[in-house]
C-alpha cells in the first residue's frame, strides 16, 4: 500500500488544549479536538495505521536546556485518542496524556 492510496482530510482550524484540560479522570474535560477523516483503501485487509506529530521546526529546544532542564519535557502536539460510545466519551477506557503520546498505533481489522 501506497500512501497515494490514502486520503486524509483535516480541518484547518484547531483550539490546543494543555494535557490537564483533557485529562479523562476529570469530569468535565474540555474539548478541542483535531478533526477529519483518513480514507483507508477497502481491500487490504488489516491495516496498521501510525500517526505521528512533530514540534516545528522554529521550536528550538537547546539554547533553553541548561536553563530549564523540564523543557525536555514538552511536546506541543500530545495525538490523545479519546474513546465515545454514541455521543458520550467513555473516560475510563483513555489514558491521562503524557509526553510520549506524539505517535498513536491504530490497528484496523478489516
Amino acid at each position: 500500500m501506497t500512501p497515494a492510496n490514502i486520503e486524509v482530510d483535516i480541518a484547518g482550524d484547531h483550539l490546543f488544549r494543555y494535557p490537564s484540560e483533557i485529562d479523562p479522570r476529570k469530569k468535565g474535560s474540555k474539548g478541542g479536538y483535531l478533526t477529519g477523516t483518513i480514507k483507508l483503501p477497502s481491500n487490504q485487509g488489516n491495516m496498521k495505521v501510525v500517526l505521528s506529530t512533530y514540534p516545528d521546526s522554529t521550536l528550538q529546544y537547546a539554547p533553553a536546556l541548561s536553563q530549564y532542564p523540564a523543557i525536555s519535557q514538552f511536546h506541543p502536539a500530545i495525538l490523545h485518542v479519546i474513546r465515545k460510545q454514541g455521543k458520550y466519551r467513555q473516560s475510563d477506557k483513555e489514558p491521562v496524556p503524557n509526553i510520549d503520546m506524539w505517535q498513536q498505533e491504530l490497528h484496523v481489522i478489516n
